[in-house]
């Protein structure tokens, strides 16, 4: 049965490339979905059931069958913006200007308000769990507003990373003269994968890299050779420098487990692409599927009403309480939101985001603002980080939907004061 889906996202793959004959964003997500099945097969051919992140073997005709549909939902409006034949606009491009350097003042106010070279070089040191308890130490500071108020605002935007590499993207076309200031947005964006590696972490990268590969297949048609040429560049270079570490940090952590340590090296990974499918099956299996959490989902309202700060390792033991299967580990977008908020929770998830994209997004034909990009940033956010889990876990997350909203408001309309 695990064979169902790669079959499945293949063919369909085939079929839209033979229809529409371009590679677009689509085609991109859709490639990641379909790599995420084949690594399903081998995590079924190698057994890795009950190992490096994978439940044991829940899969069913249902679970397979609901799998597939739902991301055939989920990625339908990136077909739909696919067959729109648009350009990109600019309507306030002083605001968008200094929105840029905005960006780049805030990411370095955080880096240095917040002591994080100091923790990064104490997370190099530790080990990867003791780097992480180290990391959630400093959030539980910065939650708790022990005269840190000031950082929420500089941490939002570094959180809201997609947003700074949406803003280099777009410079490609408006600021592609302004090299310094495409460096720094360019680091700014990459400065949370750096953090994420050093404490050994794997998912920021991984999240970074499709997120700039989508991006690339969404600005392409709008670029020039030389900056197609240019673009690529960029991302060989920062693969160089990132892939050795990530490589390392793979065989560091899984490497000496046995005598066959590479192949336990390539078995993580394996369990690290592979598991949703599987994952996602378990939670169907389980028979609270009627709980209702709002921690993850709406992890602001626990801080504001109940003053709870939101920490993941936390709200795993909750659900640990509850759910007979591991938690902490990969179950798609739609199995976290099952476990949170049921089938009524998923279902007014996903028609908000069609909603969201039908009215602000590929409502225009002919013209994509900056705006409607911004908010087409944040939507991304759920089939890329969907793969894994619920996208806007944590208080910063869900506060860069707020941001994202002002940020649309202010580029989208003009305000006079009579």
């Amino acid at each position: 049965m695990a064979y169902i889906p790669f079959v499945y996202f293949t063919l369909l793959l085939l079929f839209v490339w033979m229809h529409t004959k371009k590679w677009g964003i689509f085609l991109t997500v859709l490639t990641y979905v379909d790599t995420a099945a084949f690594f399903s097969i081998l995590v079924d051919k190698l057994n890795l059931y009950g190992d490096y992140g994978c439940n044991e073997y829940a899969l069913t005709w249902g679970s397979i069958l609901l799998y597939c549909f739902l991301w055939t939902l989920l990625l339908y409006p990136l077909y739909r913006l696919d067959t729109i034949d648009f350009v990109f606009t600019l309507r306030k491009p002083r605001l968008y200007y200094f929105f840029c350097w905005f960006i780049v003042a805030s990411v370095f106010l955080y880096l240095v308000s917040a002591d994080f070279f100091s923790n990064l070089k104490e997370q190099i040191q530790l080990s990867g769990s003791d780097a992480y308890d180290l990391t959630q130490d400093s959030k539980r500071e910065i939650y708790k507003g022990t005269g840190q108020f000031w950082l929420w605002i500089p941490m939002v935007i570094s959180t809201a990373w997609p947003l700074t590499l949406m803003c280099w993207f777009f410079n490609q076309i408006y600021l592609k003269e302004k090299k310094l200031l495409n460096i720094l947005l360019l680091a700014c964006s990459f400065a949370p994968v750096l953090s994420g590696l050093s404490s050994g972490g794997r998912g920021a990268f991984v999240w970074w890299l499709v997120t700039f590969v989508t991006y690339f297949s969404f600005f392409r048609k709008a670029f020039s050779p030389i900056m197609v040429k240019r673009v690529i560049l960029v991302l060989m270079m920062l693969l160089f420098f990132s892939l050795p570490l990530f490589i390392g940090i793979t065989v560091s952590r899984f490497g000496t487990v046995a005598p066959t340590a590479g192949n336990y090296a390539w078995f993580s990974i394996v369990g690290y692409a592979g598991q949703m499918l599987n994952n996602f099956s378990m939670v169907l299996e389980q028979d609270n599927l009627s709980h209702f959490f709002l921690d993850r989902v709406f992890p602001l309202y626990n801080l504001l009403a109940n003053h709870v700060i939101y920490i993941n390792s936390e709200y795993y033991d909750v659900l640990a309480s509850v759910y007979s299967m591991q938690v902490n580990v990969f179950v798609t977008v739609f199995g976290s939101l099952l476990m949170d908020v049921g089938v009524i929770g998923l279902i007014l998830f996903m028609l908000l985001y069609f909603l969201i994209y039908r009215l602000f997004v590929i409502n225009d034909i002919v013209r994509l603002d900056f705006s409607q990009c911004l908010l087409f940033a944040l939507l991304l956010c759920i089939p890329i980080r969907g793969l894994f889990g619920y996208p806007f876990s944590g208080h910063f997350q869900s506060l860069c939907i707020v941001f994202t909203i002002v940020l649309y408001i202010l580029f989208r309309y003009s305000f006079r004061i009579k």
